[in-house]
């Protein structure tokens, strides 16, 4: 099935060119869920992602296809790199903790649980700064009754964006309803975080001490389909992907919105990867993609 586009700025054809195929990578035949979190590994050529709902992380490479990376996950979501360390960062809805790994899925450790002595929402989406400061976003949907969460009561009244530093945890805003993808702007001087049930994307500048400040509106998602503001990326252009309603939407860096690459499932994160960082992985439902956009991503 060709590619659909929906095109609102002509410079939405520098993004993604249409005349291809959905390329199917794998799918609920392989016992795939509900993906999520999917991060390229440059060095081996591969990308892991997390299933949710399936209680597991997966490692695809096109030598090796599909593989199990960890069989039980605790509903890992969001997933990053540590360029300082190496370590494999991951949200983990059904412990609400922040975990690390090594390179081959060994030596887990908890980084942090807690805020003031109450334990996180269910930490959602991640990114590591270049200095190796960790930002995430800790919205309550992994303490839900549903498939990707484990019912339970919130001990926060909150629902926050977090960094955590030096083995400090600090709150950086609590004001979102339901803060989820995040990403850095080119020189990581401000933080783009949407927030799900606004439909929105806001932006804040970052301070020296890698506070945030000067909170303001950055674009409004709208369109029809199934899904709602969530992973998030940018290219080396300084355009914002933002998987959300009906596909991933595309915004230059100030805010406009140049068009939308179509779903009909869910589509909850993408990374950037292949040789030349053009490729998008996407993480649609119970579904792997891989599309060929024409910008390489920041990764």
């Amino acid at each position: 099935m060709g590619l659909r586009i929906e095109v609102e700025d002509l410079r939405m054809h520098d993004i993604i060119d249409k005349e291809q195929a959905y390329n199917l990578l794998a799918s609920s035949k392989d016992g795939l869920i509900f993906t999520e979190g999917p991060v390229w590994n440059a060095i081996d050529a591969s990308f892991i992602f997390s299933d949710i709902a399936g209680n597991k992380m997966y490692r695809w490479s096109e030598e090796d296809g599909l593989k199990e990376w960890v069989n039980y996950s605790f509903k890992a979501n969001g997933n990053a790199y540590d360029q300082t360390t190496g370590q494999f960062i991951t949200c983990e809805h059904a412990t609400s903790r922040i975990v690390s790994r090594n390179k081959e899925g060994k030596d887990y450790t908890i980084v942090c649980s807690h805020y003031k002595d109450k334990e996180l929402n269910s930490p959602n989406d991640i990114i590591v700064k270049k200095d190796g400061t960790i930002y995430f976003t800790d919205p309550h949907f992994g303490r839900n009754p549903s498939k990707v969460g484990v019912e339970r009561k919130k001990q926060l009244d909150f629902q926050g964006i977090y960094k955590y530093a030096k083995g400090t945890l600090t709150v950086l805003d609590d004001s979102l309803t339901a803060p989820n993808g995040l990403c850095f702007n080119l020189d990581e001087t401000k933080l783009f975080v949407n927030d799900s049930p606004e439909k929105s994307i806001w932006v804040f500048d970052m301070m020296p001490s890698g506070e945030l400040t000067n909170k303001r509106l950055w674009a409004t998602v709208t369109g029809d389909g199934l899904g709602l503001p969530d992973g998030m990326k940018i290219d080396n252009e300084g355009n914002v992907y933002c998987c959300a309603q009906g596909g991933i939407h595309v915004f230059d860096q100030n805010g406009t919105k140049l068009g939308r690459i179509v779903f009909e499932g869910q589509v909850a994160n993408f990374t950037f990867g292949g040789k030349d960082g053009k490729t998008l992985f996407i993480c649609a439902a119970d579904c792997i993609y891989s599309l060929k956009g024409k910008i390489c991503g920041v990764r």
